[in-house]
């Protein structure tokens, strides 16, 4: 029970921290998830197009790496957190303009991407420390199990509203703005990202340097992920997103450009594929519950191989639907067992840190995978065969990690809630693509258990 005498700010804080959720993943289902397709409608190639949605997210790494760092000189996390969201919906103002006079260069529209990324990773520690401290532990598994449920809400509602405006955009809009659609949906998500500025802006400040929130070298992370069950489990883990990330961030072009499919389609391909994600993450919770994580990792493991390969089969939209709901549910088991190993066996006091230092390497992983994917579609000649054999190609590698993965052993952890911020989604990876930004929902973890 939260006590009588806080109880008022508490309720307080927990609205608007839910309401922050909400107008967040609207901003990620309208905004994000389209730079891609914008980067094509500019006239930059498929290459570029996939490069977009892969390699910014590196720059959003390294600022977070300075985090612990820079928040501290603001005096609380909280105006840190607000000053990089709000940063982040500043972003959308020059690529509506853009938009709407007809496109931006290939430059602008990296640099405004990598700042996207900078100040939404940015973020993300000061957020987990901040936030964590303001939900009390006895209502803390409910509250984000609610939140996160509104939180899918709001990204099917982003991808929904996007697609409208992009479909009503070619009809209405004048031939003079062929771009406009994508500066209404840029706009639109620069106001929801304002709106939850102003959500966060209405909650308390707490603690100004919450317990943990310390800077960990680099040589001492690497130490840690060099030997023991551990590192093992964060090398698959690193090996699995520069398999996956190979094909991922050209699904967009093969779908829009290749295969022809309208911008409703691609935006129903998108949210099948996290409705696959929303219906599988109860079960998956359930099982690794009643059986050990291992089973859910080792399901999620052997999934995401064939994932992508169901791509080489067929390009109806009725078998694609299929194809996005099982991607969906396999990432899902994928990432709840990863979800809940790392916060498991990484300590809460270094956990930030940690948590830091891996999603940079998780953005290397990313942009490598992507530059990767794109010396060999410009080998195999970027026509619809050239697709399908990067396809083929990311399975491969993706089954080639099996072999880390059976290394692991029988590794265990805690089946607990986690509220998770979404970054991404992207199609043919199943619904969510991002680094590791999740809190775990409980006030003491348990002892940390390694894989043996």
């Amino acid at each position: 029970m939260i006590s009588s005498d806080a109880s008022a700010v508490v309720r307080r804080d927990l609205a608007w921290i839910w309401r922050d959720g909400v107008a967040w993943s609207v901003m990620v289902g309208l905004g994000e998830s389209y730079f891609a397709a914008f980067a094509l409608a500019c006239g930059h190639g498929e290459a570029a197009s996939g490069l977009i949605a892969a390699a910014p997210m590196l720059a959003g790494a390294a600022l977070q790496l300075a985090t612990p760092a820079l928040a501290p000189r603001f005096g609380s996390l909280k105006r840190w957190v607000i000053f990089c969201a709000t940063l982040q919906a500043l972003v959308f103002v020059p690529m509506a303009l853009g938009a709407w006079s007809g496109g931006l260069s290939l430059l602008a529209l990296f640099t405004l991407a990598s700042a996207y990324w900078a100040f939404g990773l940015g973020t993300g520690p000061a957020w987990n420390a901040w936030v964590g401290g303001l939900v009390p532990a006895s209502v803390k598994a409910g509250f984000f199990a609610n939140r996160t449920r509104a939180s899918q809400i709001g990204t099917f509602a982003g991808l929904a509203v996007a697609g409208v405006l992009l479909r009503w955009g070619d009809q209405w809009l004048p031939a003079s703005r062929p771009l406009g659609s994508f500066a209404l949906i840029f706009a639109a998500a620069c106001l929801a990202r304002s709106i939850s500025v102003t959500c966060l802006a209405r909650q308390s400040v707490g603690d100004p340097l919450p317990l943990g929130f310390r800077s960990l070298g680099f040589g001492e992370f690497a130490r840690r992920i060099s030997a023991g069950g551990e590192g093992r489990f964060m090398r698959y883990v690193l090996c699995v997103q520069l398999a996956a990330q190979v094909a991922g961030p050209f699904y967009t072009p093969f779908m829009l450009k290749e295969s022809g499919f309208s911008y409703f389609t691609y935006m129903s391909l998108l949210a099948v594929a996290l409705l696959g994600r929303v219906l599988a993450l109860p079960l998956v919770g359930k099982l690794a519950k009643r059986h050990g994580v291992h089973v859910t990792l080792r399901i999620g493991g052997v999934g995401i191989v064939f994932a992508t390969l169901l791509w080489a089969f067929s390009q109806s939209v009725p078998y694609l639907i299929v194809a996005q709901l099982a991607a969906g549910a396999v990432w899902a088991c994928y990432e709840l067992s990863v979800f809940l190993l790392f916060f498991d066996t990484i300590p809460a006091h270094e956990r930030t840190s940690m948590l830091s230092w891996y999603n940079f390497l998780h953005a290397s992983a990313t942009m490598c995978g992507a530059l990767i994917g794109g010396w060999l579609l410009s080998r195999l000649g970027h026509d619809h065969n050239a697709y399908l054999s990067l396809f083929v190609i990311s399975s491969m590698l993706r089954a080639t990690t099996l072999v880390l993965l059976w290394r692991l052993g029988r590794v265990s952890a805690a089946v607990v809630p986690l509220s998770t911020r979404q970054l991404a989604v992207r199609p043919g990876v199943g619904a969510m693509d991002r680094p590791i930004t999740a809190s775990l929902e409980s006030e003491a973890p348990p002892p940390p258990t390694r894989a043996r």
